[in-house]
């Protein structure tokens, strides 16, 4: 797949990038980091104050509170 076509399909996949060019879109993701999680790895924990954004690129994530599992969120 070619770079233009890896984020025009970003663009169209993530609702908040929907209507925005993929070549923005390449710029907005290049001024972030990509980080690659394991199953089971903790991204970040309920209370904390954050100052990331996160973008599902591939894969799922799973929000709990406590053990109590709230939602699965995936690509997009």
């Amino acid at each position: 797949m070619e770079a233009t076509d890896k984020y025009r399909a970003i663009a169209r996949q993530v609702e908040l990038f929907r209507g925005i060019d993929p070549e923005d879109v390449q710029k907005i993701l290049h001024k972030g980091m990509t980080m690659r999680a394991q199953r089971g790895q903790v991204i970040f924990h309920k209370g904390t104050t954050g100052n990331h954004m996160y973008v599902i690129l591939g894969g799922s994530v799973a929000l709990y509170d406590g053990n109590k599992l709230l939602a699965t969120l995936h690509a997009g």
